[in-house]
């Protein structure tokens, strides 16, 4: 298991989307529907997985997840990388 500096559930989690397998986060996958439906449900899953299922009711996981969705599109539609 990959030691992660920050203790956010939140950034963790992306780091985990990074590393997912198989890749969701391929090159250009922002530009087409297809492909960001795929990433979208990979965020949710992800976040099921490691988001703290008691902290979260249904309206708020599905808050968090089109956030953490929305930051991740934007930082690749800017051409921006996550730091590894």
């Amino acid at each position: 298991m990959p030691n992660f500096i920050s203790e956010d559930p939140i950034e963790q989690a992306l780091h985990r989307l990074q590393d997912e397998s198989p890749k969701v986060l391929v090159q250009d996958w922002y530009k087409t529907d297809q492909t960001r439906r795929i990433v979208r449900s990979a965020v949710a899953e992800v976040l099921d997985r490691e988001l703290p299922q008691e902290s979260y009711d249904r309206v708020l996981f599905q808050t968090k997840c089109d956030n953490v969705f929305h930051l991740v599109l934007d930082h690749a539609a800017q051409g921006r990388q996550w730091a590894a």
